[in-house]
């Protein structure tokens, strides 16, 4: 159905009764006239919303409203199936914390509103923020009882895990140090890359690649290069982000392109 996830969250956000949408059900199958006028494209909008104030309740005529401007009447009652078949919780808003040490801007924002509505399709989200500058950098998104962490005190604590147990003197402390590397590399061959912004590089050195072109980058994501090689951004700065690389840095040439990746570096 068109525009599912959309009928679904305006159902979700006003809290739609099955009892309003069997009387709807019920007047629009015993005057089949009503339907046709509400999903005729010749007829005005503002005709077919009088027609709805003036037949329906008022719980149910913001939904009938969109439906008929999309021209989707007819499938209130597929609607209806599909509504029935969420489980209890997923009809109550989804109370969502995101703290952050600096404010995220509206571009940003709009990133993290994409992405709960790609996680919870359908869901109503009540996004609050709140700073907390003991995250160091990067942010935390809580959405219900699942938690989202791009902070670097965050990261810094799934990577001490992985470490933690690595003696780092003596003899072997060298292949210790390598397989440090070798944690990280691997953290960042398992990432599937399905970015959606495209940025150049601005200087090598050091390890370490500046970026410009990927305004919604946060630490911890993965820029992937033109030639697959892979990179974990750890400086996000008001004109470029700094990414740390875990191969020779001459394979990457001046100008290479990168996708920034929205999501957990697996980490």
């Amino acid at each position: 159905m068109q525009n599912l996830n959309i009928y679904l969250e305006k159902m979700i956000g006003e809290q739609i009764t099955e009892k309003s949408l069997d009387e709807a059900l019920d007047l629009l199958q015993m005057v089949p006239e009503i339907q046709k006028q509400l999903d005729d494209p010749t007829a005005s909008q503002e005709n077919r919303e009088k027609l709805i104030r003036k037949l329906f309740p008022l719980e149910i005529r913001g939904l009938l409203g969109l439906l008929s401007r999309d021209h989707q009447v007819s499938e209130l009652a597929a609607l209806k199936k599909e509504y029935g078949a969420l489980r209890s919780e997923e009809k109550e808003p989804l109370n969502c914390v995101l703290e952050y040490v600096t404010e995220p801007t509206d571009k940003q924002s709009d990133g993290i509103i994409r992405f709960l509505k790609e996680k919870y399709p359908g869901r109503v989200l009540n996004l609050t923020k709140k700073q907390n500058t003991d995250l160091g950098n990067g942010f935390v998104l809580r959405a219900g009882s699942e938690e989202y962490d791009w902070s670097m005190k965050g990261r810094a604590a799934l990577l001490k895990k992985r470490i933690d147990s690595m003696e780092l003197s003596g003899k072997d402390s060298l292949l210790v140090q390598k397989g440090i590397i070798s944690i990280l590399k691997d953290s960042l061959e398992n990432i599937e890359v399905s970015g959606n912004e495209v940025g150049i590089v601005n200087s090598i050195g050091d390890g370490i690649v500046y970026v410009d072109g990927i305004d919604h980058a946060m630490y911890g994501e993965i820029v992937i290069f033109e030639n697959g090689q892979k990179a974990m951004v750890q400086d996000v700065r008001e004109d470029e982000v700094g990414c740390i690389l875990f191969d020779d840095e001459e394979e990457i040439e001046k100008y290479a392109k990168g996708a920034v990746v929205h999501g957990n570096s697996g980490m």
